[in-house]
């Protein structure tokens, strides 16, 4: 044992204790688990004097991080989502994050993200095109794990792989965006709260059969890529013509089905696009001079 610590005295309490907390005035930073030895001392005339040996066990730390690498969803030629979980007793983790590479023993971190939330246990989802920045070759197998530091730990899953397809050309097809009142969100992850951006409600855009995620479209729209939920995009919207007849001057464009949410208006006589898949009761869904809405179908006439 080493002396850790002393003091004088200068008061005239007798008997007196003697206190010390091992951490702010000692400096002794202790391991979990693990049986200390102490003995007070006390100087007098010169002479040392010293009590029986004491001694203490800390508790173990119950701290613990369990990581699962899952599978890759949504394998293309050029592009896959990877996942995994979480689970932890004790301390939050303080980053989870991906390797990746095309060797199981040459995997670099590729993406890492500082937890902030306390769900127990969690998911970890990578794109690996639009969030870690990984553009892959067609034909190829690559390797990947998870991992999460805790308490300056790190932990990893099992490195799992995949290949992406040999066939450099995607199937494709467009879709409409119906029944939102409003936008269909375009998310960085297939769930909800990854918002990267939005498709106007009567939109096209290019959907990417082959990377679905459960209920879960890869789509593309101005540029923007990701995952939006499948329940609100269709092939098959029936365009027509319709003709604004018996308004006496125009006909009101909505932004919900029923009156009073006006966001413009079509002229007496004017013509508009009508997609009759995507009435709700007494209302279509029109096109006009780039307002897309509702309007009420007893005053459009379909050509």
């Amino acid at each position: 044992m080493n002396k850790v610590a002393s003091d004088k005295i200068n008061h005239n309490k007798n008997p007196f204790d003697m206190w010390y907390d091992l951490n702010s005035e000692v400096g002794q930073y202790l391991s979990a688990g693990r049986t200390y030895y102490y003995q007070c001392y006390a100087i007098q005339n010169g002479k040392e004097v010293r009590c029986s040996i004491s001694s203490f066990t800390t508790e173990s730390d119950n701290s613990g991080l369990s990581i699962s690498t899952g599978g890759a969803d949504s394998v293309t030629s050029n592009n896959a989502t990877v996942r995994g979980t979480a689970a932890y007793s004790g301390t939050r983790p303080s980053e989870v994050g991906l390797y990746f590479g095309t060797s199981p023993n040459n995997m670099n971190k590729v993406a890492r993200d500082t937890i902030s939330h306390n769900k127990n246990p969690f998911d970890i989802w990578y794109d690996l095109n639009s969030e870690a920045g990984q553009y892959l070759n067609a034909g190829t197998t690559y390797y990947y794990k998870v991992y999460g530091i805790q308490n300056g730990n790190e932990t990893c899953g099992d490195v799992k792989s995949f290949t992406t397809a040999s066939n450099t050309t995607e199937r494709t097809y467009t879709a409409y965006v119906f029944n939102t009142d409003g936008s269909l969100a375009i998310n960085s992850r297939p769930s909800k709260d990854y918002r990267i951006g939005a498709i106007p409600e009567g939109a096209s855009c290019t959907v990417y059969p082959d990377r679905m995620s459960g209920n879960w479209c890869w789509v593309e729209y101005n540029g923007i890529s990701g995952y939006s939920y499948k329940d609100y995009l269709t092939q098959n919207l029936n365009v027509r013509t319709g003709i604004v007849r018996g308004t006496d001057g125009s006909l009101v464009i909505n932004s919900k089905p029923k009156v009073g949410n006006d966001i413009g208006y079509i002229p007496e006589g004017a013509s508009c696009t009508v997609y009759p898949d995507k009435t709700s009761g007494n209302w279509y869904w029109v096109s006009y001079n780039g307002v897309s809405g509702y309007s009420y179908k007893d005053y459009i006439i379909l050509q």
